[in-house]
């Protein structure tokens, strides 16, 4: 008995808590610590047993688990199906931590499916969207890995995409950044992109065919109005006077 207290004393209540959840089950039920000194009160009950599985009523798709009859967790049929749960079965305190972890990343996951059903996102803007969800951050880390691992989530095709969408709308290099770095792609993987689509002798070329449609010459506010608009979409003071005075001559020279 003196030697128990020793080594309680000694390597505290914490490490002989480990010492006891190392045992196996049916050890723990019989576990004597070292010096004879039986396990405190608290760790006597190490095992608890899965007492119903119930499909849940508005979620057909789902499961409840209880443990010594209150209600534990909720998952789907598919997380269901891989953990191999059952009723009667026990369930010690690591195993529980380890479904606890596999139904929270199975349920990131699936939320992360839902989300680029609705639209492509890049990686930052998936682990955001999961973490407002209140998953853990190993959750949404994993659900977001295992998404690029199939090929659903891929930051180099998310940026040429939304580079094109941009472009189409007559926006210049320097806005299609910005929207860029506000989705949270890499600089590297942003460049990259950016260089393929905005040469920078192309800057020109961009602004004239997007204001083109929209000059009207004669007509001063007009032409502010396409000033602001340019400079709203970042092209420079210069290239946006240059336009002008290209389409102001172009309509001057009259139809050739």
């Amino acid at each position: 008995m003196a030697e128990g207290a020793r080594l309680l004393s000694e390597y505290g209540a914490q490490a002989l808590h480990r010492e006891f959840e190392s045992l196996p089950v049916r050890s723990q039920k019989h576990a004597v610590l070292p010096g004879g000194q039986a396990p405190p009160g608290r760790y006597v009950q190490k095992v608890a047993v899965i007492t119903s599985i119930e499909g849940q009523v508005k979620r057909k798709d789902r499961v409840s688990v209880s443990l010594d009859g209150a209600f534990w967790i909720g998952m789907s049929l598919d997380a269901f199906a891989d953990l191999g749960l059952r009723e009667g079965m026990t369930v010690t305190a690591a195993r529980k931590r380890e479904v606890e972890s596999r139904v929270s990343d199975a349920a990131a996951f699936e939320a992360a499916l839902m989300l680029i059903g609705y639209r492509d996102r890049s990686r930052q803007e998936l682990l955001d969207r999961l973490a407002r969800k209140d998953f853990s951050p190993e959750a949404c880390e994993s659900a977001v890995a295992r998404l690029e691992q199939m090929g659903y989530v891929n930051d180099a095709d998310f940026a040429e995409q939304l580079i094109e969408r941009h472009a189409g709308r007559g926006k210049s290099r320097r806005a299609v950044a910005f929207e860029l770095r506000k989705a949270g792609v890499e600089q590297d993987t942003a460049d990259e992109a950016l260089e393929a689509h905005y040469p920078e002798e192309d800057l020109h070329q961009v602004a004239f065919a997007w204001a083109r449609t929209r000059h009207k010459p004669g007509d001063e506010k007009a032409a502010e109005r396409l000033r602001r608009q340019l400079a709203s979409r970042g092209f420079s003071y210069d290239i946006i006077r240059a336009v002008l005075e290209e389409l102001d001559e172009l309509h001057d020279a009259g139809p050739s």
